[in-house]
């Protein structure tokens, strides 16, 4: 099952997409994609209504304090006349002081009329990395065209949400991380953070290739990754996918980063990076982020990565074997659990 499918399933048990955000560690921009498709086909679109389409935004992701220009076209598909007192933009931190960027002038749109807005906004200075709710709404009422003085009553309409990244750019560099899957939440929170900070996480679960014969399917993503990431705790160092994976790595001599978590006993003659399952997700990617710096001269391809700032926590970890013992991924390997 694919992550897509997964939240699809939680969704339609009733779990709340904030739940699956802030509980499950899943991507937002994955839950709202799902959840948008799900509502979509249980409540098909009837009566007085309108649409936000043809949306374009001049980047795709924005750091602090960024300029962020917006243009986007309003249809109105009721088949009432729309007179629209503001129309405006919410992001999800005005949300809390229910603010929102308006356009000052009012507008009369005909049933299939449609108006082009063009706007501009500033990301706060204060603005954590991550994904954040963008809104459209309109504060007005519906007039009938046929029958005088029958309108509905004076409301505010929001859209679903779409999401607007705050990220610093992408580095074009891609990190396999091998787990067990009784790790996924961590797993989830780290991609998360390491995809705030430009670092391109795979996660092989959540690669769908229907009909894929799995230990080919991994192969072929550690070779197309620039980094390899063993996350060692004290289930994926049982795992025989896991160990598969790492040896595989080896011995097509990917730069590799060793985290190993501090309750574990490993018998190595390589050096990690210690970390607590108790950690937070900011300080353990702040490690990985730091040993990536350390390790790009083993890149396949030059990058430049400045994190300044990062202090390093530990040891730097880069290994070319390790000693727990398993075969390295083949062709004739009886897929393990993981």
């Amino acid at each position: 099952m694919g992550v897509e499918d997964e939240i699809r399933e939680h969704l339609q048990k009733g779990i709340s997409p904030i739940d699956l955000v802030n509980l499950h560690h899943y991507k937002k921009s994955t839950v709202y994609k799902i959840n948008n498709e799900l509502k979509m086909r249980e409540k098909p679109i009837s009566g007085p209504e309108w649409i936000i389409e043809n949306i374009n935004l001049n980047k795709s992701r924005y750091q602090e304090g960024d300029r962020v220009s917006i243009s986007y076209q309003l249809r109105n598909i009721s088949p009432m006349d729309l007179y629209a007192y503001r129309i405006g933009i919410q992001l999800e931190w005005m949300r809390e002081e229910n603010t929102w960027y308006v356009h000052g002038e009012r507008y009369l749109l005909k049933t299939g009329d449609s108006k082009s807005f063009r706007g501009e906004f500033t990301i706060p200075n204060s603005c954590p990395l991550g994904e954040y709710d963008l809104i459209f709404g309109i504060e007005g009422q519906y007039l009938s065209p046929n029958l005088k003085g029958q309108s509905t009553s004076y409301q505010t309409q929001w859209s679903m949400p779409m999401i607007l990244e705050v990220k610093r750019p992408t580095r074009g560099v891609k990190i396999f991380i091998s787990h067990s899957t009784k790790n996924m939440s961590l797993v989830r929170s780290l991609s998360m953070y390491l995809d705030n900070n430009g670092i391109t996480p795979i996660i092989a679960e959540e690669i769908v290739v229907p009909g894929s014969y799995l230990p080919e399917k991994f192969k072929k993503l550690i070779i197309e990754s620039d980094i390899f990431l063993a996350l060692l705790t004290f289930e994926s160092i049982r795992s025989e996918w896991v160990i598969s994976e790492t040896n595989y790595a080896l011995s097509i001599k990917t730069p590799c980063i060793l985290l190993k978590e501090n309750s574990i006993d490993l018998q190595t003659s390589y050096e990690w990076i210690p970390f607590s399952i108790h950690d937070s997700e900011e300080l353990i990617t702040q490690k990985i982020l730091t040993a990536i710096v350390s390790v790009k001269k083993q890149f396949k391809k030059p990058i430049l990565i400045p994190f300044g700032g990062i202090v390093l926590v530990g040891i730097l970890a880069f290994f070319a074997g390790l000693a727990i013992g398993s075969s390295a991924i083949s062709g004739d390997v009886t897929p393990p659990k993981k």
